[in-house]
């Protein structure tokens, strides 16, 4: 559970005793707009922030986020690379990171690389896309 939907069940418990003791009427109004701006945040959040990336696999090619679009004419080959990043932490000292990456060889010698981490397949999985799906568009 997200950490700005407990905090607005914190926040929202002491509604009860409001209702129940006769509370002033504007404390509550209060603590109701205070509720309803924890919850807008928690939804922006959930909802804007926490986006997945998406690779698209056409018959025209292959489109990454709306970003960039690579035809299969311009795709010489493509692989997978994995990647090892080494990060400092005061808490937990050196450490390491692998991302998988898929690199893709354009016909004019340039190189992108595209980070697999975030998608729902397996890197594998999108190899096997690829594969499928070049191969029906050069029948």
């Amino acid at each position: 559970m997200p950490l700005e939907l407990i905090n607005v069940l914190v926040f929202l418990s002491p509604i009860c005793f409001l209702f129940f003791y006769d509370l002033s009427n504007l404390l509550t109004l209060l603590l109701l707009l205070y509720i309803l701006l924890v919850l807008s945040i928690a939804v922006y959040v959930i909802l804007f922030l926490r986006l997945k990336t998406y690779l698209s696999i056409s018959d025209k090619g292959i489109e990454f986020e709306d970003k960039a679009f690579f035809g299969w004419g311009l795709i010489e080959s493509y692989h997978l690379a994995e990647e090892k990043e080494t990060y400092y932490s005061a808490e937990t000292g050196r450490g390491h990171t692998i991302s998988q990456k898929l690199c893709i060889s354009l016909k004019n010698a340039d190189l992108v690389r595209y980070p697999l981490d975030q998608l729902a397949k397996n890197p594998s999985q999108i190899i096997v896309l690829l594969d499928q799906r070049r191969a029906f568009v050069q029948k």
